[in-house]
């Protein structure tokens, strides 16, 4: 039983209008207008539009993601890698074994028999560099850098062992939707 109670809201009683020498409303006047009066109802009906508003901004930097389910998912990723030395160690042959390809091809990227998707290709359903530019030198470079750092980040997130499912689920979309986006911004 609560030991506090509670009383019905009562009604401030209204100051008469009046609108000084500037034509300024005064505060009495302008809780009668009509679209105060919409507010007031819109913030009665909604009491937590605050909230909503802050988690709509929120959702934009999460892709739609709780960040607390977004939080507990990279914990769960990130102590179960912690506690895997030897997938630590693959995950850093792979990138020492990518870096050195594609630093070798760097180096022959302009010599007449290097064929342009000489590290790695894309995928045939992938679309993002089907443009004829992503074939020429400096480009293409970027773009096999590109899809290594996807392939790697992809091989990072994915089959560490103890991370539920869904976790990895989680962490690999984020990590696959920064990445995305990062593309976006460099090829515009």
């Amino acid at each position: 039983m609560s030991v506090v109670q509670r009383l019905p809201r009562t009604e401030q009683p209204v100051a008469p209008s009046s609108v000084d020498a500037a034509g300024i409303v005064s505060p009495a006047r302008a809780e009668r207008l009509p679209e105060r009066r919409a507010l007031d109802a819109r913030a009665e009906s909604d009491p937590y539009a605050m909230d909503r508003a802050f988690h709509a901004v929120l959702a934009r930097f999460t892709s739609g993601i709780s960040p607390v389910a977004l939080s507990l998912a990279y914990l769960d990723w990130g102590a179960h890698l912690a506690a895997a030395p030897q997938r630590q160690m693959e995950l850093a042959r792979s990138a020492l074994r990518d870096t050195g390809r594609l630093l070798e091809a760097a180096s022959h990227a302009i010599s007449p028999d290097q064929k342009p998707w000489s590290v790695i290709q894309p995928q045939r359903r992938d679309r993002r560099f089907s443009e004829p530019q992503w074939k020429n030198v400096p480009f293409n470079l970027l773009a096999q850098a590109f899809l290594l750092g996807e392939r790697w980040w992809h091989d990072a997130t994915t089959g560490v062992r103890g991370v539920s499912r869904a976790n990895e689920a989680i962490v690999e979309f984020s990590v696959v939707s920064c990445l995305i986006c990062w593309h976006r911004r460099i090829s515009r």
